[in-house]
């Protein structure tokens, strides 16, 4: 099985109607269903990159610094994602699709690097604590802000990122978490009258690639600042940090019920 990240961003979001938004949302929900139905579904949010705060921690001989954000210097805001495990690029590619045709936008694949647990013993190290109740937030990375080091410096790095993921699941913070392999194929794929249409990457236009995120539950921005703090002193460059947006914002069955009922 291989982990495969399915994104857009916000400025590839085609403009409808209330109802279509609904029917978008109703779509998705089904997609979501489908993946864990078929026991591929890892996890995915939508980040509020209106209304929601931004900030970015930068590691410091002191301690990391976090300021107000955002950090990323790109034309093209990061809007939301699902991650999935899946045997085969062919079965990334079919999901890949149902999301693209569910949102009615296209979507951009990338495979992530091998799990924590597989090439770290850190993360094993730590207790998993159920998941405790708050905001969920996105922590990610850039390639483009990764500082270069010696092949000790990377083992060293390592070993600290996956036992900061250790700490967030022994706080029971922690969602989900990953890097991206930047160099293996990429794929986009937009919704067709005909079925979805895919095509080799990138689809993005952005001079700041993608490099990793970790997923993260928190009970205030002041927690959710020190996990952003601790993975970018673990990793030794910066990181940005995005509220999900909350399932209240997002059109649900009884919201679908409650309008339909409005409408008549």
């Amino acid at each position: 099985m291989a982990e495969y990240l399915i994104f857009f961003n916000d400025e590839w979001v085609t403009e409808t109607t209330d109802e279509g938004w609904r029917q978008r949302s109703r779509a998705v929900r089904a997609a979501v269903e489908e993946m864990k139905a078929a026991g591929v579904f890892l996890f995915t949010g939508g980040l509020d990159n209106e209304d929601g705060p931004v900030f970015h921690a930068v590691p410091g001989p002191d301690g990391p610094l976090v300021v107000d954000g955002p950090y990323a210097e790109t034309k093209e805001t990061f809007g939301g994602f699902a991650a999935v495990d899946v045997p085969d690029e062919a079965a990334a590619r079919h999901w890949a699709g149902r999301i693209a045709t569910a949102c009615d936008w296209p979507q951009e694949v990338r495979i992530c690097q091998s799990t924590p647990d597989q090439r770290w013993p850190d993360v094993a190290a730590h207790t998993t604590a159920p998941r405790i109740e708050g905001d969920e937030y996105l922590i990610f990375f850039y390639d483009q802000w990764v500082t270069e080091t010696d092949p000790d410096g990377w083992t060293r790095r390592g070993h600290a990122a996956w036992d900061a993921v250790g700490r967030t699941r022994a706080a029971g913070a922690y969602i989900f978490a990953a890097g991206l392999d930047n160099e293996a194929p990429v794929f986009h794929v937009e919704p067709g009258p005909d079925g979805p249409v895919f095509s080799d990457g990138p689809y993005a236009e952005t001079k700041e690639l993608f490099g990793g995120f970790t997923a993260v539950v928190a009970r205030s921005q002041e927690e959710a600042r020190q996990w952003a703090g601790l993975m970018a002193t673990a990793c030794e460059w910066p990181q940005e940090v995005r509220v999900f947006r909350k399932p209240a914002q997002l059109p649900t069955p009884e919201a679908d019920a409650a309008a339909a009922v409005r409408e008549a």
